[in-house]
């Protein structure tokens, strides 16, 4: 017997098999047989076939009743919701009538292991998304078509495998992220193209490897793509990109990608860019296609290729909005600029220029060939949003790397 009696774990056990009858094509495993048929009131229910107790506090922390032969219906007064101690929950192989899988699996808060393959679940849900649960390991479920999901946040957990080609089946799915903590392996399928009513697609920091599918140019409502740290490789022409006049986020950074910029279609780009990853992607230029946007909040073209002068635009085209700008790790020499009068170029870097970007909060110069003496007037200014500035292996005078470092003790 458990240390602590919880009997009425054993009258909801008895109420879920009682809600339920015995029918042998309910399971298409060979192997099958009714494992309730063991529950009766004369035993330990913490013996009963299927059931696993918690050895100290004595509450129900597992059911397998997976190819119980278990057919009919079930739903929010079912007796199986009461388990809210239940680390694993495994009804495969049963025929449960095309129930709607239940809410209150999501209220669960020690579940771990869920299984409900070939248990005629209705996939009528909405919404799938145990993201933040680090616990939940496995591989994505399959999924059937003409299912209504439109939501599938699986962000933050610890799945591992491929991404199962039957998602291309969810027509009406709008929001797909599988971002952080999962191990999730292979190619971004072709097929992700077909689902054309995405608006966001989160693949960041997973193992995912091969090229970048030019499908994804398909995806004309999309806001959101972040590829973010996989193991992409391959060259991206960055057009496909330019027609999708809702994407306003774009992250391709942290893999081993080379970007390629045409230049003739930079006049006409469609969309608005707001944050744009593209550090260590084999840049060689600035990409041209931004001269001509604002409202750029987030650029990252560190870890790059770039030589030489950082042209003016790039201070003035979102001097409102920019509050991150990462040009570090490239071979910059200094900022293009034209005096009054003469228009000459000149190399005088972190000039006054930069001031006017009065949202910035972090600009990271770091790893650059820049050089000079003069510090911006604005960093003394009591008012400034800054308050990361990193400009360390350079060419700068003496006295305004001293300056800098005061300065930054000072903050």
């Amino acid at each position: 017997m458990p240390a602590l009696c919880h009997v009425y774990e054993s009258f909801a056990l008895l109420q879920f098999k009682e809600s339920l009858t015995i029918n042998n094509s309910a399971s298409r495993d060979p192997l099958a047989y009714p494992k309730v048929s063991s529950w009766t009131v004369e035993s330990d229910w913490c013996s009963w076939d299927g059931v696993e107790c918690d050895e100290n506090s004595g509450h129900v922390i597992a059911l397998n009743l997976s190819g119980s032969c278990l057919c009919g219906s079930i739903n929010s007064s079912n007796s199986l919701v009461r388990f809210t101690q239940l680390e694993r929950l495994n009804p495969a192989d049963n025929h449960f009538n095309y129930s709607r899988i239940l809410p209150e699996l999501g209220h669960f808060p020690k579940l771990t292991h869920l299984n409900l393959s070939a248990s005629f679940f209705t996939s009528k849900t909405r919404v799938l998304g145990p993201l933040h649960n680090r616990n939940l390991s496995g591989h994505f479920p399959e999924f059937r078509s003409r299912s209504p999901l439109r939501t599938l946040w699986f962000s933050d957990t610890s799945l591992s495998g491929k991404i199962p080609n039957s998602i291309w089946q969810l027509e009406s799915l709008e929001f797909f992220s599988v971002a952080r903590w999962n191990r999730l392996t292979g190619q971004i399928p072709h097929w992700i193209g077909n689902l054309t009513s995405l608006t966001v697609a989160i693949f960041a920091r997973n193992k995912l490897y091969g090229p970048v599918p030019q499908s994804l140019s398909r995806l004309k409502h999309l806001r959101s793509l972040n590829l973010f740290e996989n193991d992409l490789n391959g060259t991206v022409d960055f057009n496909m990109f330019l027609e999708m006049k809702h994407l306003a986020e774009l992250g391709l950074d942290g893999n081993m990608l080379s970007v390629i910029f045409r230049k003739e279609n930079a006049t006409v780009v469609r969309n608005k860019f707001e944050i744009l990853g593209l550090n260590s992607c084999n840049l060689k230029h600035f990409p041209d296609f931004l001269s001509y946007k604002n409202g750029i909040r987030y650029l990252d073209l560190g870890g790059n290729n770039i030589h030489g002068l950082i042209p003016k635009w790039i201070w003035n085209s979102s001097a409102e909005t920019m509050a991150y700008l990462a040009l570090n790790d490239n071979f910059l020499t200094g900022i293009k600029q034209y005096s009054q009068g003469d228009n000459k170029e000149s190399e005088e870097i972190l000039s006054d220029i930069f001031c006017n970007l009065k949202s910035l909060q972090l600009l990271d110069f770091s790893n650059n060939l820049l050089s000079g003496s003069r510090l911006p007037k604005c960093l003394e200014h009591p008012n400034n949003l800054l308050s990361v500035l990193n400009i360390r292996s350079n060419l700068f005078a003496v006295q305004f790397l001293n300056y800098a470092k005061t300065t930054e003790e000072a903050r």
